[in-house]
């Protein structure tokens, strides 16, 4: 799994993770693991996250929604030759938000997302969207919806900006872009810390739940060639008494 895209491909339960160990074990050769897999940090890192937490708070922030919506836009019109739908559009600003968050510990825009409906939403998206470097189509689906296109103006130039922004949009889109909207959906609702957070609609979402990608990453620690045999010899046991 590469770890780069921890909050929108890497998320697995620790029972997942060590069933993926396991397979790993009796299939490959020596590689390497340290305390980081699972999920489970040492209690200095996790502390030290703690203490850099209050960053989320600051009210610096590196861009405002309407200069992030044309980069996303561009970013997926890139990647996948269309233009996203406007519910598509907030969706992947969210992820990438908390995919920036992951990697810096700041915040990425100065709106507050709040659990609205369903799923995390900034009031002031329409204004956002009314940015000259946006343009909007109608449509309507086979079942008779409407819904709404949103393009990059004619005259936008794709900003240069921060190594850790172009790098969360352009994952988060590699990873989602080709994804129906209910798979997206799915994943935003029950698979982001902010929104597993929330319990009541109308909260602002809390971004500083957001665990570093460090939580996620499964790194490396030798074993040696006996060690290894062992190891697979123990779950190949383990396989014969389950299919007993």
């Amino acid at each position: 799994m590469d770890a780069r895209c921890h909050h929108v491909a890497g998320r697995r339960s620790k029972a997942q993770l060590l069933h993926t160990f396991m397979q790993f074990t009796l299939n490959t050769a020596p590689f390497r693991l340290d305390s980081a897999c699972f999920g489970c940090q040492n209690d200095n890192f996790i502390h030290q996250f703690d203490r850099d937490s209050d960053i989320l708070h600051d009210k610096t922030f590196y861009m405002k929604l309407s200069d992030l919506l044309p980069v996303v836009v561009d970013e997926f019109q890139r990647q996948t030759g269309r233009f996203p739908t406007k519910t598509i559009l907030l969706k992947l600003c969210y992820l990438s938000e908390v995919e920036y968050i992951g990697r810096s510990h700041k915040r990425l825009i100065e709106d507050d997302w709040v659990y609205y409906h369903f799923g995390p939403y900034v009031f002031d998206y329409d204004n956002a969207l009314s940015s000259p470097t946006l343009e909007r189509d109608t449509g309507e689906t086979t079942e008779g919806k409407a819904f709404e296109i949103v393009r990059t103006s004619e005259d936008f130039v794709a900003p240069k900006l921060d190594f850790d922004v172009t790098r969360a949009v352009n994952h988060v889109i590699a990873e989602f872009g080709e994804k129906d909207l209910d798979e997206l959906l799915d994943y935003v609702y029950f698979d982001t810390e902010p929104m597993l957070a929330v319990e009541v609609r109308g909260q602002t979402l809390d971004m500083s739940t957001v665990k570093p990608i460090e939580y996620y990453r499964v790194s490396e620690r030798r074993i040696s060639p006996g060690d290894l045999s062992k190891l697979r010899e123990k779950y190949r046991q383990k396989g014969k008494s389950l299919n007993a």
